[in-house]
């Protein structure tokens, strides 16, 4: 390569890296102190829904307090629109990044209006609107590159690659999960592969990941999902994958067939807005009163179907409830994201089937295994994003010995999905 092929190349690559980088800096300070708050809301709500449960005579003020929560979400929505949804994939963030749009009433909005959400235990996780915060900040920080040297298309592009970083550091800080941010990015951005969004997506999700390490120490936050020390399950047993696979890509068809639909419904697009957001926080407290576990993202309920063994009947329960309060926060078009909930969805579809292997004579000691593989197959088949399925759950859970049982799983799931045409939306699940 000559001098001027290398300055050239070097002009293009330095500000990738600096503006990508500080994006990543930021991104991962802004998702955790947000990701900090959510968790302490989701808390205090499943708090307060066992207390009213313990004292009826405050359930009437329970459900006021519910229609007061509906109509500021409302407010929140009507007054900042920019921030309505469940966020937003890399493929959006890559064509918004050059739009008119306001980045920090995006970003003021979804904090806001996903506190809300939070705080009245809909089914909703903190990824979707931490891809808003992401993005949001990356288009902001874009906006600080002027050059008077480069052409308008290298501009362009550097901006757009910064908007993508966000999205990346946001997957990152919100999981502690480096490398399923980048290959979540790839696998997004209509599969096409750049060694400039490769450069992008690295420089901020190293940054996003060391500061926010940094501040989960500070704050006192688990640094991961799951910390788990799981059996690797003998190749004997691999036919239980098999049925697996296949139960977790018949209900990824159903679930993302709803999901995707639900909006799309005649009688509920003439339904009013605030109608459709009074229905979904009055529905969860119901469910909040008799069964809290299956309310909000369903973080603590996947580290309690590890940790505690629950009836066969229990765990249907769950399961139905759990899907049915996810489509309802989708249908209201509140604001939040649905990748925890789908990942708990996944997680009650394992169990299930880990009592029914147990019966067949599979020990008790995989029973984790089939919670753990059926996370990563229900994911890769609604998402279709099998990379990202295998190495999030690697990831969050810190541990490699199964890796070729989920691999294999999320490729039977996947496949099922795709022969049956189950053409997701990513952004729906984001």
């Amino acid at each position: 390569m000559n001098k001027e092929k290398l300055r050239e190349h070097l002009a293009k690559c330095c500000p990738i890296i600096f503006f990508s980088t500080l994006t990543g800096v930021f991104s991962g300070i802004v998702v955790i102190l947000y990701s900090f708050v959510a968790e302490f809301l989701s808390h205090s709500s499943k708090e307060l829904y066992q207390k009213v449960a313990e004292s009826p005579a405050f359930i009437p003020l329970l459900f006021l307090a519910l229609v007061i929560l509906a109509f500021v979400s409302y407010v929140i929505i009507r007054f900042l629109p920019e921030a309505k949804g469940t966020g937003f994939t890399a493929d959006e963030a890559k064509e918004k990044a050059l739009s008119p749009i306001s980045w920090w009433r995006t970003m003021i909005g979804t904090i806001l209006g996903s506190f809300v959400s939070f705080f009245g235990g809909l089914s909703f996780g903190v990824e979707g609107p931490a891809t808003a915060i992401g993005f949001s900040l990356g288009n902001g920080i874009s906006k600080l590159y002027k050059s008077k040297k480069a052409k308008d298309s290298q501009v362009n592009e550097t901006k757009e690659l910064t908007a993508v970083s966000g999205f990346s550091a946001a997957i990152t800080a919100a999981f502690s999960a480096p490398i399923t941010g980048v290959i979540f990015t790839l696998e997004e951005l209509d599969k096409k592969f750049s060694p400039y969004v490769f450069l992008a997506t690295s420089c901020s999700v190293i940054a996003s990941f060391a500061t926010s390490i940094g501040l989960r120490t500070l704050l006192g936050m688990e640094a991961r999902l799951l910390s788990l020390t799981i059996s690797p399950l003998p190749f004997s047993y691999y036919w239980t994958l098999l049925l697996l696979g296949l139960v977790c890509g018949i209900c990824a068809i159903a679930f993302s067939k709803v999901i995707r639909n639900i909006n799309e419904i005649s009688i509920l697009k003439r339904i009013p807005l605030v109608i459709k957001l009074i229905v979904a926080y009055l529905l969860t407290g119901v469910a909040g009163l008799f069964l809290v576990d299956a309310i909000g993202s369903g973080t603590s309920l996947i580290k309690d179907l590890v940790a505690i063994d629950f009836k066969w009947w229990i765990l249907i329960v769950l399961l139905i409830v759990k899907s049915i309060l996810t489509i309802i926060a989708k249908g209201s078009e509140s604001i939040g994201g649905l990748l925890l909930p789908t990942m708990t969805i996944g997680a009650l579809i394992g169990a299930l089937m880990g009592k029914v292997f147990i019966q067949f004579g599979v020990p008790g000691e995989y029973y984790v295994v089939f919670i753990i593989v059926g996370i990563s197959a229900f994911l890769g088949a609604t998402l279709h994003t099998p990379i990202t399925a295998v190495v999030l759950v690697i990831e969050i859970t810190a541990s490699a010995s199964n890796s070729f049982a989920i691999a294999l799983t999320v490729l039977i799931s996947f496949i099922l999905s795709e022969l049956f045409n189950n053409q997701s939306k990513p952004e729906e699940l984001l």
